[in-house]
């Protein structure tokens, strides 16, 4: 090591293992998160200058994800310890020290995240089949022996496709909370998708419709993504989908035919 190595390494070693925490145990997030959590307009604190308002960022983001991640730190030993590094100062613990205790709290957060994982996958499935049975009773519902229920909001009059055609759809997907999670409208150009190659849910609902029709479809977790989620569709999650079928686009023939997302994004 050179003349300053020790120092430099004794220094910078506690705020590697901050960021070893952040990375390991998932607990950086966007800023675009702290924005939406701040606090009112009336209500912000005066920073005088852009390096104030970096450091209480920096520190907002950090704290708001120990609380979102369930780390339970001593905020004020925590403090300490990372202006003792800033400022390279010997750190209280010993190097093998320090090493153990991240070790055991990366570990406790892993059980702790997959805690919460599995209530989040038992909430869902319950509030999803909660809403299904509430919605079954509606007018103009109509539940199917697979649990995919369907509304005809308009009915078309073409051909109902095949499991290995090809058809152009328009389509807004959300939750059942209502959070909109991924729309063709949106994007103003509609999908070419193979009706096989997306999740069952939808697979069954266009071989009923015809061509011109638009049906809303409420998807059991069970058609949809099952306990595994996807992007940001939680696990165990029913689905609503306003669906159109715009066209059928080709048939039979899926020599060609690249996998598609389930639906695509």
């Amino acid at each position: 090591m050179g003349p300053h190595a020790k120092k430099d390494f004794q220094g910078g070693l506690l705020m590697g293992r901050v960021f070893m925490i952040m990375m390991s145990v998932g607990l950086m997030v966007s800023l675009s998160w702290a924005g939406e959590q701040a606090l009112p307009k009336d209500e912000k604190k005066t920073l005088p200058d852009a390096k104030a308002k970096e450091s209480y960022s920096l520190g907002y983001e950090f704290g708001g994800n120990l609380k979102r991640d369930g780390v339970d730190a001593d905020m004020d030993v925590l403090f300490s310890g990372a202006k003792d590094a800033v400022e390279g100062k010997k750190p209280q613990l010993r190097a093998d020290e320090m090493r153990a205790a991240l070790k055991d709290l990366r570990e406790r957060a892993v059980v702790e995240k997959r805690r919460r994982y599995e209530e989040l996958k038992a909430r869902d499935l319950q509030e999803g089949r909660a809403f299904l049975e509430a919605n079954k009773a509606k007018e103009g519902v109509r539940t199917l022996p697979s649990g995919l229920q369907y509304t005809v909001i308009k009915e078309g009059d073409g051909p109902s496709p095949k499991a290995d055609d090809q058809v152009k759809i328009h389509y807004s997907g959300r939750l059942i909370d209502g959070t909109e999670f991924d729309s063709s409208y949106s994007r103003r150009t509609p999908s070419v998708i193979t009706v096989s190659a997306v999740i069952p849910g939808w697979t069954e609902a266009l071989q009923m419709m015809k061509a011109g029709s638009k049906w809303q479809i409420v998807v059991p977790s069970e058609l949809g993504y099952k306990d595994r989620g996807f992007g940001h569709i939680p696990p165990n999650s029913t689905l609503i989908f306003d669906l159109e079928l715009l066209s059928i686009e080709k048939s039979g023939n899926r020599d060609n035919t690249p996998e598609q997302k389930l639906p695509p994004q």
